[in-house]
This record gives structure tokens, sequence and C-alpha cells, in this order.
């Protein structure tokens, strides 16, 4: 058992790049990260935030921005960087974006389901947890809802959305519940299993292809 523990936990779920030379690129394994050669556990990061800004001028010039930060209970902060630039559809920014959605699935699917799962025990031994503006108790979650401030009982929520740049809490009448979180807001990125689990609902939904972050400019 202890030996096919260790094949588990050895298994390299994805190696990160930055760039395309990137001599120190990320690795995800189920239980640590290898960040600038520096063995990461899960159990270790305090708070993960993601950040992505694409800026189009005209359909003629494009400019990324794109970020992962892990804070770590020691006080460190780490930091998964890269961006680029583009004229006429010829640069980085394509291949960029690329590497910047590969590292937020590999950190959705590790980083940010460890710390969600820290919250998930917290509040089923009825504790209450905040996150950015929503707070979540054993029964219900309040947060702000366009202006006012609102509650609604985890019996009416339907589940989560997200996308690179915000997480969405919906009710089972398609509405939101709260305010969508930005994901730059630390743990933002946990709601989407805490809700989805203090539900019962256990599939997490994929990551939303809208592409919000992308904003045009004339």
């Amino acid at each position: 058992m202890d030996q096919e523990m260790n094949q588990n936990t050895s298994e390299v779920l994805a190696v990160c790049p930055r760039k395309k030379k990137d001599k120190k690129p990320v690795t995800f394994y189920s239980d640590r990260m290898i960040f600038n050669d520096e063995t990461i556990p899960y159990s270790e990061i305090e708070s993960v935030s993601t950040y992505s800004s694409a800026m189009r001028y005209n359909f003629i010039f494009e400019n990324l921005t794109t970020y992962i930060h892990f804070k770590l209970k020691d006080g460190r902060k780490l930091k998964w960087k890269n961006g680029g630039n583009s004229l006429f559809g010829l640069g980085s920014v394509k291949a960029k974006w690329t590497y910047y959605i590969a590292a937020f699935t590999a950190t959705m699917s590790t980083v940010v389901k460890v710390i969600a799962a820290r919250y998930i025990e917290t509040v089923r031994q009825g504790g209450t947890i905040k996150i950015g503006g929503v707070t979540i108790t054993p029964t219900e979650i309040s947060g702000k809802r366009i202006m006012k401030m609102t509650t609604t009982p985890l019996s009416e929520l339907a589940g989560t959305n997200y996308g690179v740049n915000s997480v969405a809490i919906l009710r089972k009448d398609n509405k939101t519940a709260v305010n969508g979180t930005p994901c730059n807001v630390d743990n933002a990125l946990c709601l989407v299993y805490i809700i989805n689990t203090l539900i019962g609902n256990q599939e997490v939904p994929e990551l939303s292809s809208d592409d919000a972050v992308t904003d045009s400019a004339e």
C-alpha cells in the first residue's frame, strides 16, 4: 500500500513553462509542486490568486499580462508570471496565453483543491469562512448582490461557474447569489470546490471559454 501511494504521489500531473525554453518550469504533482527547483508541499501554501489581462488595440496590437501568486504559510510569496505582445497577429500572445491556461488549470486541480478542503472542513465542523466578499456558514452564504447585502440558503444554490477572471455562485433560478468574486482575490477559486461540495454537487465545472480577459480598444 505504501509503495502504491508513493507511486501515485510521484506521478507528474503537469509541467508548466512560462515560455518556450523555460529552464525551470513549474511541475505539479498530486501533493506538491517543484517551483524554481524547490519542492513546495501544497500543505504549506496559504493562498493562491490569479490574474490575466489582454488588450487589443484596433485589432493590430495585442498585449498580454498574466500571473499566478502563491503565498506560503511562512510568509514567502511565489509568482508564476508571463506575458507578451503581438503585432498583426504575429508575436507571443497566443503561445503565452496557452502556457497560462495550462498553469491555471493545473493550479486549479491541485493547489486550489487542497486549500478548498481546509475551508470545507471548517464549515462542516460548524465554522464560518469568508473569501473576498462572500461569507459561508453551514447553512447559507451571504454577500453583496449588486449593491445590497443578501443571504441565500445553501439549499437554494445550483453550483458555480468560473472563468479566468472571476467566480460566480449560482442559484437554482439561474441568477447569481452574490456578486462575482475576482480571481485576484486570495483563494477566490476555492469557492468553486467549496460551494459545489457543500451542496452535494461533485461535478466541478470546466473552465469557461468566454475569454472574458480580452478587452478591445478602438
